[in-house]
């Protein structure tokens, strides 16, 4: 198995890609950290799996309970191999009526939470000379729509952020990915959509393992998926 044991970090990993992005790793072999706010959800999943699953609740929006997860998994592995920043929350509304505290709540855990879960892995990994780091954005970030502003302000940064690390990693064979998906049939998002017609969880862990075992030689910094179907087609 490719990723027998690797030191996987999926944050967001209650639900969703996230979920899938973890199960999928624990499948090829990998020893993942399913980082999430309600661990209910992550020992459920757990006892359910047939991979290695090891939860840890963590608010990542607060720093001491982000330091405390990067060292509780140093102390019990000695590495991190794979930094997959998932966690995240989707908050839409028209600029005239979007709350401040939202919008400060949404970059909080979309941006700096995911940067300093970053910043922490990254002297591990120099010291390994080795490491991936995927981050997910959004197809949000690419392209504006109505009542997005916000949310796709904090995707955006995500990927310009993943930009300017990656070129900062290069020299210690550190590789950063992005992954902006479409839209994605996760619990209560789309309901008038054909949901067997949208993107699944599943597809965007297909690509996230996908991009993790790549060879050194060969480098995707940033891949968008997207439904296959027109919007008028996706339509209940």
């Amino acid at each position: 198995m490719k990723f027998k044991d690797k030191i996987v970090i999926v944050t967001g990993a209650s639900s969703g890609i996230g979920e899938s992005i973890a199960e999928a790793f624990a499948t090829e072999g990998a020893n993942v950290i399913t980082v999430a706010r309600r661990s209910n959800l992550l020992v459920e999943k757990v006892s359910n799996s047939k991979g290695k699953l090891f939860p840890f609740k963590a608010d990542l929006t607060k720093d001491n309970e982000v330091e405390k997860l990067i060292a509780s998994v140093v102390n019990k592995f000695g590495k991190v191999d794979i930094l997959v920043n998932n966690a995240g929350i989707a908050l839409g509304g028209k600029i005239d009526d979007f709350s401040m505290k939202d919008f400060d709540d949404m970059f909080n855990l979309n941006i700096r939470g995911l940067y300093f879960c970053t910043k922490l892995v990254i002297p591990i990994m120099k010291k390994q000379k080795s490491g991936i780091i995927i981050n997910i954005s959004s197809g949000s970030g690419k392209k504006g729509s109505p009542t997005q502003s916000a949310y796709g302000a904090s995707k955006a940064a995500v990927i310009k952020m993943s930009e300017s690390i990656a070129e900062e990693l290069k020299e210690y064979k550190i590789k950063v990915h992005t992954v902006c998906p479409g839209m994605v049939a996760v619990k209560n998002h789309y309901p008038n959509l054909k949901k067997e017609k949208i993107l699944q969880p599943s597809d965007v862990a297909d690509l996230t393992i996908f991009l993790a075992k790549l060879p050194q030689r060969v480098n995707i910094p940033e891949v968008t998926i997207v439904p296959y179907y027109p919007i008028h087609m996706l339509r209940d």
